[in-house]
């Protein structure tokens, strides 16, 4: 009797080993999905933004000069802000 107590309480440390080791695992992989998620929303908002203001300050360069480049520039980069975040985008258009 006093074998099987011995067997049974090592088999429960081993399980619960186990699922520790396993619990780790998920939540290391769990981290570097997320980073890869923040990651490719960073590169897409940082994409969005400069394409946004290089596209308003050309325009403005093209038919207005210094100033429309600036004016629509500063433009472009508010609106980049806004299509950088869908859900923002979409919040303000309802």
């Amino acid at each position: 009797m006093p074998m099987e107590v011995a067997c049974h309480g090592v088999y429960t440390q081993n399980i619960e080993a186990l699922e520790r080791l396993i619990f780790a695992v998920a939540e290391e992989k769990q981290t570097a999905i997320r980073r890869v998620v923040s990651l490719v929303r960073i590169a897409w908002a940082v994409s969005i933004i400069m394409t946004a203001t290089a596209v308003g300050a050309c325009v403005g360069w093209e038919n207005h000069g210094l100033v429309g480049a600036l004016a629509l520039g500063f433009v472009g980069l508010v609106v980049g802000g806004f299509l950088s975040s869908p859900s923002v985008l979409l919040q303000v258009i309802t």
